[in-house]
């Protein structure tokens, strides 16, 4: 719904900060928004610094708090 790249499916899992994610994740959410890696690299490492994520809709799992 917005984010790096608008209207891409979320590809889970995917890992961020070393940490294997299954729903989109409050880390680094910079607008308080949940969002999730739109492509991952051959280890399924989110990339980053590419536009390569979205903020993830209300029909998206979501880490159930923010940490």
């Amino acid at each position: 719904t917005g984010g790096g790249t608008t209207g891409a499916a979320c590809v889970f899992p995917f890992i961020f900060r070393d940490k294997l994610r299954n729903s989109c994740t409050w880390d680094d959410a910079e607008s308080e928004k949940p969002w999730c890696s739109i492509r991952v690299d051959e280890e399924g490492y989110h990339i980053g610094n590419k536009g390569l994520w979205g903020y993830c809709s209300s029909y998206c799992p979501v880490e159930s708090s923010k940490l």
